[in-house]
């Protein structure tokens, strides 16, 4: 399976859960929607690695660019 196959699935994958969640609940939207990325982020991160989707190189590709983040990169740090 292609890398942008394996991203695509991963990013269904995360959808899923955080859909049904969010249409289940009565919450202000912005509430809603926070809740909703956050749940999508969480299952992304764990389902992304699962399938391939991710590998050690994009890892570490993705450190190399947000430490051009200045100040900001010390919040975001992947480790």
């Amino acid at each position: 399976m292609k890398s942008s196959t394996k991203i695509l699935t991963a990013s269904a994958i995360a959808a899923i859960p955080a859909y049904l969640i969010t249409t289940q609940l009565t919450l202000p939207d912005w509430l809603t929607l926070i809740l909703g990325a956050t749940i999508y982020l969480l299952t992304y991160i764990i389902t992304a690695p699962l399938i391939g989707a991710i590998n050690p190189t994009d890892i570490q590709n993705l450190k190399e660019t947000l430490e051009g983040f200045g100040p900001l990169s010390y919040i975001i740090k992947i480790h």
